[in-house]
């Protein structure tokens, strides 16, 4: 949960809706972080990481399960659903390749 709700550059969630609200909240993409195959992996400045967590605040709400080793049982369940915030592993989602656009090119408008 700390994850999504710390910076944005270590959570696939909040890149994503980075992406999608950058208009509204203002955002603007920073501290691109990555290689040639993950090119949106991207940051934001202190004030937008604050706007998106109040964002995330008022508009969201989330349960979790516990697990001593969530990662194959994380991937398992978004495989299986197919989350359209995902771009990493929501294969065979039809908003992976949208997603993965659409976050790119805000890493891209820094």
């Amino acid at each position: 949960m700390n994850d999504h709700l710390g910076r944005t550059r270590g959570s696939a969630l909040r890149r994503s809706l980075a992406a999608l609200l950058a208009e509204e909240l203002n955002l603007r993409a920073s501290l691109i972080i990555g290689t040639r195959k993950r090119p949106s992996k991207f940051g934001l400045d202190q004030a937008g990481e604050e706007r998106l967590t109040r964002w995330m605040l008022s508009n969201l709400s989330v349960t979790w399960v516990s697990l001593v080793d969530p990662g194959d049982d994380e991937e398992a369940l978004i495989r299986n659903l197919h989350p359209p915030l995902n771009d990493v592993h929501a294969v065979g989602s039809m908003y992976r390749v949208p997603m993965r656009v659409l976050r790119a090119s805000f890493a891209a408008s820094r």
